[in-house]
């Protein structure tokens, strides 16, 4: 039994700021804080009634969140690239996610479809980022550590891997049921 990424949920936050003018600036005279907002749903892929829990009884199952910000008209269009991008998620392990986080992200942006748009700019820039913090809190919540204390336990190798994408290693695609 493996704990996978079973969905990914999004949702767009959008705070009124613009009404007193609240963080405007001489660019941004009307900003309307936004956030585009993931979260990484996982479930055991063990058959219904068989092998353990994903959490003990009454607790909530694991999840990793994750957001980028915006300031207003656009928003949408980072929540609905974060959805896209997450999709790419469902059906991985959990494990190899905390594993490889580079991997994850390489997997995740090296989509030929949407790699035109992005990924280092734009709504898929924003949308990609969400679904990677969120893949970040799920590593930390599966290790039982906030996400700064898993970043200072890492070695300095293994932190140089990660955050440099030094391996040619991508994530393997879902298994098949």
């Amino acid at each position: 039994m493996t704990l996978r990424i079973v969905d990914v949920e999004t949702i767009d936050v959008r705070f009124p700021t613009s009404q007193h003018l609240d963080g405007s600036d001489a660019m941004n005279e009307a900003p309307d804080y936004s956030a585009a907002y993931v979260v990484l749903k996982t479930a055991d892929d063990a058959p219904s009634g068989q092998g353990a829990a994903v959490s003990a009884p009454g607790a909530e199952p694991l999840e990793g969140h994750g957001f980028t910000f915006t300031i207003g008209r656009g928003n949408d269009l980072a929540v609905r690239a974060a959805r896209a991008i997450g999709e790419r998620a469902i059906g991985l392990s959990v494990a190899e996610i905390a594993g490889d986080l580079g991997a994850f992200s390489r997997h995740l942006l090296g989509d030929s479809q949407l790699r035109w748009l992005g990924p280092d700019k734009g709504a898929i820039h924003l949308g990609s980022a969400a679904v990677i913090n969120a893949a970040w809190d799920l590593a930390a919540r599966r290790a039982g550590k906030p996400v700064w204390k898993l970043l200072a336990d890492l070695s300095p190798g293994r932190w140089s891997t990660w955050w440099t994408g030094a391996t040619s290693r991508t994530c393997s695609p879902p298994r098949p049921p």
